[in-house]
């Protein structure tokens, strides 16, 4: 039987498959499914297309990375330069988290060099902060009412695109009927604060990037950025605090280069500046365990010298002198004295979003936290925070802490990504990054602020003095505008 159907994307194709086998085995005529087919019209915002002011606009729904990386190879197939909008929401049918925005594959979007590209929703400013990652500056607009004004400034020739997840869909998908003279209400997308600095942040990172340069002028050896086991601690979008802190780098003019340390491979971690370990499922979590018990001694020595490194959950619970997994106790890698347990299934979750007081911040410091474990600091061992939020436990329900701090090393529940918002954590680690890259560079060894000893005070204070004069400082106002608006959500 064949099939044809004037539709968009490889899942159609899918469902035109399914749909003339299944038609194949209830003994329907080729030319009876091929009619049902020709008159298949979900007006659904499923890849619906419309014509608004002479201009083609195609509008579709993507609700996780893969169906957005797929809206975007549509995009791709654009031979011109298309405009480009995306609506996200974080309600219960979407999902509170938005951490997989990071998941997505939106460099590939900036190839494509799309003419204009915006963002909305409730967690618009969160898209905004990605696309900034990806080198893409977005447009903030408040509706879709004010995105058609955005598209009505372009010329007529070029083609939109509007991406929307599951409950921002009904609202554009009003608004695109209405302005098409389609049948449609008033639209009942949320409306989300403007945001202030998308031309700033461009700004900034070319200043940046030119003041880096004469800063960094007379160094050609890169900052070193060691991605441990990205192909097991890689959960909820963790990957992007290593995109964070490569990006913030490359925007000063800082040469960066990232070692990604897979699953049984090996790394000397003499030759890095910071390192950077995510989250994971149990069984992944097991076998990176396994991973970095046999190079626990190297890790230890590299946290003592001062070396930064930020841990996120199921990375944070192994830092500690024990973990459980299906309720057997697994060593930890006894850098930190504290431990992890269960209070009961893995379903017994601490799930939400969270804003901290951090001593490395003089903004609040906010992410999501979604683990099973609890965690027990030592008396007298420092948290990275103190809950300040509405909702949100940290490391267990008594503390109303979260995470921990020893000299370079972060650990912590947060993901978001953790540095994608925080700005401010970020370039503590990069501070610190920069210190160990200019002592190990400059042959003074990796002694940092922390190793002690005259000759390696004099080396860390050189080395401080060089971070000072290649961090400088950047504008981002994407991020603040994003912290600022789960702030006033989440913060009473």
């Amino acid at each position: 039987m064949a099939l044809h159907g004037a539709f968009n994307g490889a899942y159609m194709v899918y469902n035109l498959l399914a749909t003339g086998v299944m038609a194949s085995l209830l003994g329907c005529g080729q030319a009876s499914v091929q009619r049902a087919v020709d008159a298949f019209d979900p007006r659904n915002g499923r890849l619906q297309a419309y014509e608004i002011g002479g201009r083609k606009v195609l509008l579709n729904l993507a609700k996780n990375p893969t169906g957005f990386n797929q809206n975007l190879k549509i995009v791709a197939q654009d031979e011109g330069r298309p405009a480009v909008a995306f609506f996200i929401n974080d309600k219960e049918a979407d999902g509170h988290d938005v951490s997989w925005l990071w998941d997505i594959d939106f460099e590939e979007l900036a190839h494509n060099r799309p003419v204009a590209v915006y963002a909305g929703g409730i967690r618009g400013a969160d898209m905004a902060v990605r696309l900034k990652y990806a080198d893409i500056t977005a447009d903030r607009v408040a509706s879709p009412q004010e995105l058609l004004s955005q598209l009505d400034k372009l010329p007529r020739d070029v083609n939109a695109y509007v991406i929307a997840n599951y409950t921002s869909l009904p609202g554009v998908k009003a608004a695109l009927d209405a302005a098409a003279g389609g049948a449609g209400a008033d639209s009942t997308a949320d409306v989300a604060e403007r945001g202030e600095g998308s031309a700033a942040d461009a700004a900034e990172r070319a200043a940046g990037a030119a003041s880096g340069d004469a800063a960094a002028d007379g160094s050609a050896a890169p900052v070193v950025i060691a991605h441990l086991f990205p192909d097991l601690l890689n959960l909820y979008g963790d990957g992007g605090n290593v995109r964070v802190l490569e990006q913030r780098l490359r925007w000063r003019g800082v040469p960066v280069e990232v070692r990604r340390v897979n699953h049984g491979d090996s790394i000397d971690l003499a030759g890095v500046d910071v390192v950077m370990m995510g989250g994971s499922p149990d069984r992944e979590q097991r076998l990176a365990s396994a991973d970095l018990l046999e190079m626990a001694d190297d890790l230890r020595e590299y946290v003592e010298s001062g070396g930064p490194l930020l841990a996120i959950c199921g990375s944070y619970q192994m830092l500690g002198r024990q973990w459980l997994l299906d309720g057997e106790e697994v060593a930890g890698l006894g850098i930190i004295p504290m431990t992890t347990g269960r209070p009961g299934t893995s379903a017994d979750r601490l799930t939400s979003n969270i804003v901290l007081r951090s001593p490395l911040a003089s903004e609040p410091v906010v992410g999501y936290e979604n683990h099973a474990g609890r965690t027990y600091l030592d008396d007298g061992v420092q948290a990275f925070g103190e809950v300040v939020s509405s909702e949100g436990c940290g490391n267990n329900e008594q503390s109303k802490q979260d995470g921990v701090l020893y000299k370079g090393l972060i650990g912590t529940y947060l993901h978001g990504p953790l540095l994608a918002k925080n700005p401010q954590v970020a370039d503590e680690l990069l501070r610190r990054a920069l210190e160990r890259h200019a002592a190990r560079v400059g042959g003074a060894g990796t002694a940092g602020a922390d190793a002690g000893g005259p000759a390696a005070a004099g080396a860390g204070s050189a080395a401080a003095a060089t971070a000072a004069a290649v961090l400088t400082p950047l504008a981002d106002a994407a991020e603040r505008q994003a912290n600022a608006e789960l702030c006033q959500r989440f913060v009473r």
